[in-house]
């Protein structure tokens, strides 16, 4: 009965409290039901006593560290377990896997006309600032991240964990906000400073800020962030620091339009870090240190980083690297329209070791294979399966009619395979669209199931894709082959397609004296 008593109390101070502590919105009448019965404020301030106790009360998305730093939690790419786990030779096998593709897609780039194509991985917070996390989310030794990395090898990806930590040793200025996922403008300075450093020797022609740009002029207030937002503890109770840097001083004419809209974007959701862009953002200043066109593949550790970006370089087009296959393929049209000399890339260390960034990256472009006299007649690969899909008898068309669609091929005989293949695939997207991501397996007769480790991912662009498979790493291929399966990931575009061929053969099958490119 107490209980009750006290609860029916409580709930009857919730109308009182929002009645006289939480404004009423303009275009809301005073005194609804919604209004004063709303539980943000009572959860506000459960949320601030306990998270001085060092509690979570949303501990997926945010977790609680010593000197009341907060860390992102598990919710965004299992960030604290991947962060506790020790890497393994499968991560190093996954880095070189990583190496692999972006060297495709440095070839394919390079053959659009782009100089350089470079990816920056941002370090997570942990990664900078360990010793502030709970005892029991201490990192593993040594981790993912450290196992991708001696994958990779050296390639076109830069670890800026090291500039960060020798900038934490030299100088006590936070590197990244304490209620924030992100780094600041002080984190993101010495990133594009060892990032300029590297790139001089690749770019002598580029010119790059100098030391005073980078100079740190003054810290100001700043409220809390997304990791503030999760733990619901209002816009003036969790302070940052946000370093003003001398980069803030030079002179610039900056002119921020929708990409192809021609329409103004309000500059400042843009620079917010929790504000996602739905659209690319083109930057233009004319007083920049370089006239050249660059494109920015970027998450959102991008935003601090882009007062250097924007006084490097004059004309920036910035999207996010997960909508590169959006609308049909926008970032092959981009590349065909934009024609920038660079192209850059800005991943957080917890999206590049998750999922999401290499299903970004694994779906990258083939190189142009010189013409071929085969001696064997094309294997009669047929359909003999497909799903969310329909065929159209008029045409002999496919029309998409689910998010995963799928076609499964068959050959009457199994093809004998050796160490080395090749894969064609014909495809003409009947909608408009310049690419296609597809992910193809392959299988013999006396397998059950299709399995990843037989399975090849690429960018379909244009008609044509045709594929070496030699051994690449993380790639097996069977002895025989008779069942080939499609998986045809559009997000929404080609939805109708013409399907003219398909054949995969030994490579033997293939004049020696021809070289393919890889």
């Amino acid at each position: 009965m107490r209980v009750l008593l006290w609860t029916g109390l409580g709930l009857s101070l919730v109308p009182l409290l929002n009645l006289f502590f939480t404004p009423t919105p303009v275009a809301q009448r005073c005194c609804s039901a919604a209004q004063l019965f709303n539980m943000d404020l009572v959860l506000r301030g459960v949320s601030a006593g306990l998270y001085r106790l060092g509690i979570s009360i949303d501990s997926q998305n945010a977790v609680i560290g010593r000197s009341n730093w907060t860390f992102l939690g598990d919710r965004f790419e299992r960030s604290v377990s991947t962060n506790r786990r020790t890497g393994n030779a499968n991560d190093v096998k996954q880095g070189e896997a990583f190496a692999a593709e972006a060297a495709r897609w440095d070839a394919f780039f390079r053959r659009n006309g782009v100089k350089t194509f470079q990816i920056m991985v941002a370090p997570n917070k942990e990664s900078i600032y360990p010793e502030n996390l709970p005892d029991w989310a201490a990192p593993g030794v040594p981790g993912v991240t450290d196992a991708l990395f001696r994958g990779i090898g050296d390639s076109v990806f830069h670890d800026f964990r090291q500039p960060l930590l020798a900038a934490k040793q030299r100088d006590p200025t936070h590197l990244f906000y304490q209620h924030d996922t992100h780094w600041n403008t002080w984190g993101a300075s010495q990133a594009f400073r060892a990032f300029a450093d590297r790139m001089r020797f690749e770019l002598p022609e580029v010119r790059w800020p100098q030391d005073e740009h980078y100079r740190l002029l003054r810290v100001e207030r700043r409220t809390g962030g997304d990791l503030a937002d999760f733990l619901r503890l209002g816009s003036g109770s969790s302070l940052d620091e946000e370093p003003i840097l001398g980069v803030t001083g030079l002179p610039r004419e900056l002119v921020q339009t929708a990409y192809g809209l021609n329409r103004p974007v309000d500059a400042e959701r843009v620079a917010d870090s929790r504000v996602a862009l739905a659209h690319p953002v083109e930057t233009r200043n004319a007083l920049a240190l370089n006239k050249a066109r660059v494109l920015w593949l970027s998450d959102s550790f991008g935003g601090s980083m882009a007062d250097l970006m924007h006084a490097s370089f004059s004309d920036v087009v910035r999207m996010h690297w997960r909508d590169a296959f959006r609308d049909g393929g926008s970032l092959v049209r981009l590349l065909d329209e934009w024609q920038p000399e660079y192209v850059f890339v800005t991943t957080v260390e917890r999206a590049f070791r998750g999922a999401t960034f290499p299903s970004f990256l694994g779906y990258a472009p083939v190189a142009e294979l010189a013409s071929v006299i085969e001696r064997d007649p094309p294997n009669a690969f047929v359909v003999s399966g497909m799903s969310g899909l329909e065929r159209d008898p008029h045409d002999d068309s496919f029309r998409v009619t689910s998010r995963s669609s799928s076609l499964i091929l068959s050959v009457p005989t199994e093809v004998q395979m050796g160490a080395l293949a090749r894969f064609t695939l014909a495809l003409t997207c009947l909608d408009g669209s310049v690419s296609l991501p597809v992910q193809t397996f392959w299988k013999s007769a006396d397998e059950a199931r299709f399995h990843k480790d037989h399975s090849a991912r690429f960018l379909h662009v244009g008609r044509r894709t045709v594929l070496d498979l030699d051994g690449a790493p993380g790639l097996q291929l069977p002895a025989r082959v008779k069942d080939i399966r499609l998986d045809l990931r559009g997000q929404g575009s080609c939805e109708r397609f013409r399907l003219d061929g398909l054949d995969y053969r030994p490579l033997s099958a293939v004049p020696a004296t021809v070289g393919a490119q890889h």
